[in-house]
């Protein structure tokens, strides 16, 4: 119990500090951190109705929960060196709400977990209370003294807490990556939402179907397909059935032109929509991708008459070009169409330089940074 105007006012001092720092960490996580999964869950149930509005969100969260650490304190009385822990609950609480992940689509998801987090945390967060409620604390006869003390004591725990709620919160960083490319494509910029991780070793098969999705909205699938790591091959190219992904499956399908059947194969779906009467240009467009993916430029070779006047190079998309250069390097009588010099030039330096430099060739930076982007690259050394 403090016994002095002067310990009181050190008290309401660190209880302000305590509560500024709480207040500063949730609203910077729910407004920034965590708002592309906050606003793809929020589209999901508000349907457009009412616009999403994160940082008045975030404001109510945190007055909410910054309210209730106050008050509960009120009964535990948490205070000096253990202030900061009057928002252990509020910070499981924080850690609760703003953990979303995958599951949140198919409704998979268990609460057993947290039900003995929060449990533990209580525990602990009564069991201290009760303890030093009973504590005998030493009259501090130079408040000014100690002050700087206690806050760096106080900040020590809260940081502990920060960390706490970041590990509980979920930390699927695929999933994070998706909600952000979400959440531009929602806004309507898709160069942002296409710069998600454009270069990322790590992009989850998820994140690369939803890219091929808006490079196909652009009309692009053609021109920069390869420009983006392609680990999944033609897998990479579509969703599941079962929603996975921020962007519903469904919409996809449409753009191509058709449902997909639950197990039916990436091949098998593309044989179906290419059988039917009218071929939407989107479907052409994955189809052709298709058979680039799987490498058969023999099969792309035949096909690409069917959808473009291959004789009109300014229309051919710049990957079909480099799949058919390479298809006439390999088969010399093979006659292009269009005139591609330039291209047979940089394909014959990039097969010299490989010949000449073997493995160092694929793993020089200078090489990948002069044909990463293109079909060539991935059809030499793609996974």
């Amino acid at each position: 119990m403090m016994r002095n105007a002067g310990e009181r006012r050190l008290q309401n001092f660190i209880k302000i500090f305590c509560a500024l720092s709480f207040a500063i960490f949730s609203y910077t996580f729910v407004a920034i951190y965590k708002s592309p999964l906050i606003e793809m869950v929020y589209d999901g149930v508000a349907t457009g109705r009412l616009q999403y509005n994160g940082y008045l969100l975030s404001g109510v969260v945190t007055t909410v929960l910054v309210g209730l650490a106050l008050w509960l304190n009120r009964f535990a009385k948490y205070q000096r060196e253990w202030t900061a822990m009057a928002f252990l609950p509020s910070a499981l609480i924080l850690a609760f709400v703003t953990d979303i992940e995958r599951t949140v689509f198919c409704g998979g998801g268990s609460f057993m977990s947290w039900i003995w987090v929060f449990a533990v945390g209580i525990f602990v967060y009564m069991f201290l209370s009760f303890l030093f409620g009973r504590m005998l604390f030493e009259k501090i006869k130079n408040p000014n003294m100690v002050a700087n003390r206690i806050v760096w004591r106080n900040l020590v725990l809260l940081t502990l807490i920060f960390m706490l709620v970041g590990c509980l919160s979920g930390g699927d960083k695929s999933f994070m990556r998706e909600a952000v490319q979400y959440k531009h494509y929602r806004n309507g910029d898709m160069d942002a939402a296409l710069a998600v991780a454009a270069h990322s070793p790590l992009a989850s098969k998820e994140l690369t179907a939803q890219r091929a999705f808006l490079l196909s909205l652009k009309d692009e699938l053609g021109e920069r397909l390869f420009e983006f790591p392609q680990y999944y091959g033609v897998d990479g190219l579509l969703p599941s059935v079962e929603r996975t992904t921020p962007i519903e499956p469904q919409i996809i399908y449409s753009q191509i032109g058709a449902q997909r059947a639950p197990g039916e194969s990436a091949a098998d779906y593309f044989n179906r929509v290419l059988a039917g009467d009218s071929v939407p240009r989107a479907a052409q467009e994955y189809y052709l991708c298709s058979l680039l993916l799987e490498r058969r430029i023999v099969d792309f070779a035949d096909k690409v008459y069917e959808f473009y006047n291959v004789g009109d190079g300014d229309s051919l998309p710049r990957h079909y070009k480099e799949a058919l250069v390479m298809y006439a390097h390999i088969v010399p009588e093979y006659h292009l169409g269009f005139d591609a010099g330039s291209m047979r030039d940089s394909l014959e330096k990039m097969v010299a330089d490989a010949t000449d430099k073997g493995d160092a060739f694929m793993y020089s930076a200078r090489s990948q940074a002069e044909y990463g982007g293109s079909y060539w690259w991935y059809f030499l050394y793609g996974e």
